[in-house]
């Protein structure tokens, strides 16, 4: 049974514990070499991963509570299947919770992404992000890629490729357009010259064990993969082996197609619907084994096609409509009698009217022309899938694939060569779409998921890898964590880091942004992430406390790199420093930014013989003075850009006095009036306060030191610090 939302996922038909086994033995694939050394996310010359010969502490079991009773953050309505939640202790100890071995293939894939690979080979891999706490599951139930095989050949090997990448980005459908007036590469045992005929070549051609691996690969993913043999459209290729069967086929394109070659099913011929049971009942009986899905096409039919048709002699919509009805009833009684739910694309519903059994059925929506089409068909009761031309089409935007027609002043082949979707939907685009904005909260029940498309008239297996990815990742993000968001650096940064985990597992992605940028964050806004300070708007100071060993308090100097337009050469400064004597309980780390001009202003101004670090030594540190302490205050220069500059000073809490002019005081009045140097003033400060020692020692340093802005920020943290 599965109650509290947690699907029993009819389509998986592996066992639980192979399912979580072969995701186990890929997490730690992925772990162990699948890591990459995350050196472009930080300046040059930066430490950014732990010392080889530094304290060490492996997890060393990993516990998978599967039980659909998980709390896991369950909703009234809301599937559960795939939700998680990941606990590592301090000592490594981790537990992860799931209600079905679906949400064990998504944590297990999280849990590898904690992971980078250290530069020092014999290192291994490591994470800087224990201990930690995740609790995770996705907005949307459907969330899925398009792509068309029947265009250009893209083997069963680039499919699985591409599954193994979306399972990556926590995608889980994969819609095989499997099928088009182009070609028909699908082998059908009761129908071979389908394939033999249909196919470019004998050796473009997906046979029956191709097709069977493909699905179980996704299964195994978490993936499930669905066909689409798009009907009654887009059907020439059926003609080559069946011609009896199409209608507009070998005339004259434009006038009959969208593109070439044209070509329709008959809709009134006794000879279609025993071919179509044929078809389906071969087909549908071998994928409904690893799919609850069936995509039936129902797009772009052309009416002039139907004058044509003997069967027919009319392009009247009034007498083809019960026709299509008649004909997608058939489609839908046999996929049914599969035990399978269809899926066919808006037209049916908007263009077409037919009626349709609303439990049976999904709609999906692709038109961005027509901006209500969602809206439309979800008072109509349906469930829907997202997925606008206008803004999730990975084709769009790399010209036509027709050739120029010099005779034909009308011809849309014309330079500058856009084709009809253009422009190019970059990553941004992708990501900054947002569906369901329009949609009232009443219908969102009905939004199910979405798809991103790739149609292939200009892709093959080469540049498969480079026409998805990122922009795939940027997709799924939106359909994992909701869609409403835009996009930012922290974005960047996130599918950066995704990029490069693609990299290192075989997928050929493109590029997500110029490596310096990654680097030094180069854009106007100093972004969130997790490998760098966070941002904060102007003036403002984030504190964090998290709690420590007592050993890992040894403060290491940093290296300073200094690179500007006001410094020809890179300088080398390694400022020594040592761990603050007494027994310390809390020590802090402030992270300051600035701006370019502050920075330019900053180099300017100290651009002599002395070395900013004494610069700021002098100016800094200066005013703490504590007796019997060797060292009362340190800070680090980490980077200096003519960007930003990025430097870390460490004071040990406990040894602040209250009064107006104790140390702590004084560094914030330096860092938040601007009078740091000149009228210098940082962008952003970021506070990171370690805490050690004795908790309820900790909790009295804590009562009534620092100014009040910093006791109420540390109120607010200390609740989840000392919590039990």
């Amino acid at each position: 049974p599965s109650p509290r939302g947690a699907s029993s996922a009819s389509w998986v038909s592996i066992s639980s514990e192979r399912l979580l086994q072969s995701a186990f033995e890929r997490m730690k694939h992925n772990v162990w070499t699948g890591g990459y050394v995350p050196r472009k996310f930080h300046p040059i010359g930066s430490q950014f991963e732990p010392t080889v010969d530094g304290v060490k502490y492996y997890i060393e079991r990993i516990v998978i509570d599967e039980d659909p009773q998980n709390d896991l953050g369950y909703t009234e309505g809301h599937d559960i299947s795939e939700a998680y939640t990941i606990k590592i202790s301090e000592n490594g100890d981790t537990l992860i919770k799931i209600a079905s071995p679906l949400g064990g293939l998504q944590a297990l894939e999280t849990f590898a992404q904690l992971f980078f690979a250290h530069s020092t080979e014999s290192a291994g891999s490591y994470t800087p992000y224990a201990p930690l706490s995740i609790r995770d599951s996705p907005v949307f139930e459907h969330r899925g890629l398009n792509l068309d095989i029947s265009r250009n050949w893209i083997s069963p090997e680039d499919v699985m490729r591409t599954i193994e990448a979306m399972a990556a980005n926590k995608l889980n459908r994969l819609h095989v357009h499997a099928s088009d007036a182009q070609s028909w590469p699908l082998e059908i045992p009761s129908l071979p010259d389908l394939a033999i005929k249909g196919a470019y070549s004998h050796a473009q051609i997906w046979r029956t064990e191709d097709l069977e691996a493909v699905q179980l690969h996704g299964t195994y993913h978490g993936v499930q993969v669905f066909v689409e043999i798009d009907l009654p459209g887009h059907t020439t290729s059926i003609g080559i082996a069946y011609p009896s069967l199409v209608t507009a086929k070998d005339v004259a394109w434009p006038e009959y197609a969208l593109q070439p070659p044209s070509g329709q099913l008959r809709l009134n011929s006794s000879e279609v619907p025993p071919f179509i049971q044929t078809l389906l009942d071969d087909l549908l009986s071998r994928t409904s084994r690893h799919s609850s899905l069936f995509h039936l096409g129902g797009d772009e039919i052309n009416l002039n096609a139907y004058r044509l048709d003997p069967t027919v002699s009319s392009s009247s919509p009034q007498t083809l409509q019960p026709l299509v009805q008649k004909f997608i009833d058939h489609v839908i009684s046999i996929a049914t009698a599969h035990s399978l739910k269809i899926i066919m694309w808006e037209e049916m519903v908007l263009d077409w009217n037919l009626t349709l059994p609303q439990q049976d059925v999904i709609i999906q929506t692709w038109r961005g022309s027509d901006d209500d089409a969602l809206g439309t068909i979800l008072k109509k009761g349906y469930k829907t899938l997202f997925g606008s031309n206008a803004h999730w089409y990975l084709d769009c935007g790399h010209g036509y694939f027709l050739d120029p027609e010099p005779s034909n002043p009308d011809s849309p082949v014309k330079p500058p060569y856009l084709d009809h979707c253009s422009p190019y939907k970059n990553w941004r685009h992708v990501y900054a779409y947002d569906p369901v904005v329009d949609v009232p909260q009443s219908l969102r029940h009905l939004v199910i998921g979405g798809e991103v498309h790739l149609w292939s008239e200009l892709t093959d297996s080469v540049n498969l890898d480079d026409q998805l990815w990122p922009r795939v990742a940027a997709a799924a993000e939106v359909m994992w964590s909701a869609p409403g968001k835009k996009p930012d650096e922290s974005t960047t940064r996130r599918l950066a880091d995704m990029r490069e985990r693609l990299v290192r597992r075989g997928v050929r992605a493109g590029v997500v942004q110029m490596e310096w940028c990654l680097r030094y964050q180069a854009s106007s806004e100093a972004s969130s992430s997790k490998n760098e300070f966070p941002a904060f708007d102007d003036g403002d100071v984030e504190i964090r406390l998290t709690r420590q060993p007592q050993h890992r308090f040894v403060l290491h100097s940093f290296i300073l790199g200094l690179h500007s337009a006001f410094f020809k050469a890179s300088l080398n400064q390694r400022w020594s420093g040592g761990e603050a004597e007494g027994n310390d309980n809390i020590k802090c780390r402030y992270e300051l930014a600035f701006d370019g001009d502050g920075m330019g202003l900053l180099c300017k101004q100290t651009s002599n013989d002395s070395p900013e670090v004494l610069f700021f030594r002098q100016n800094l540190t200066g005013p703490i003075s504590v007796p019997k302490k060797k060292l009362a205050a340190r800070l680090d220069i980490v980077e200096a850009h003519v960007q930003y500059l990025k430097a870390i000073y460490y004071v040990p809490f406990s040894i602040c006095p209250t009064s107006s002019g104790d140390g702590l005081q004084q560094i914030c009045h330096l860092i938040t009036t601007g009078d740091l140097y000149n009228n210098v003033k940082p962008l952003r400060v970021h506070i990171e306060c370690f805490v050690n020692g004795n908790l309820d020692a900790v909790r009295q340093s804590l009562q009534g030191h620092g100014p009040e802005w910093l006791q109420i920020a540390m109120k607010l943290e200390i609740a989840w610090l000392f919590k039990e």
